[in-house]
């Protein structure tokens, strides 16, 4: 799932995502509620966090750890938040510069 505020910014990834993982579904949101709800209903390998409308990056990443010890989650920001969103339970932080590189990132997270 990839959840971020910025339409255009969330298509980027999706579409980077689909073409790295030919036949994955790459679920989006903007809403971190919403994100919730859908990690409380179905199990997912792996979560970038962005940007959502209405939480900052921590807030969403502690929530979503909660509800799920064991799933993957990947945070991303112009801003090096690394040490926040590790603490508040990410596996991974990366710079939003690197997004073209979220493939293999993504790959060596699950693998």
């Amino acid at each position: 799932m990839v959840v971020d505020a910025d339409k255009d910014l969330r298509f980027l990834f999706v579409r980077k995502l689909v073409r790295e993982f030919p036949g994955c579904t790459v679920m989006e949101t903007e809403d971190p509620e919403d994100a919730l709800r859908r990690v409380k209903l179905q199990e997912y390998d792996a979560i970038f966090v962005h940007r959502a409308i209405g939480a900052d990056a921590v807030t969403v990443i502690r929530n979503i750890r909660e509800e799920r010890p064991s799933v993957q989650l990947i945070a991303v920001s112009t801003i090096d938040r690394s040490a926040e969103v590790l603490a508040a339970g990410a596996n991974a932080f990366y710079d939003f510069d690197q997004w073209h590189l979220i493939g293999p990132k993504l790959a060596a997270v699950l693998c």
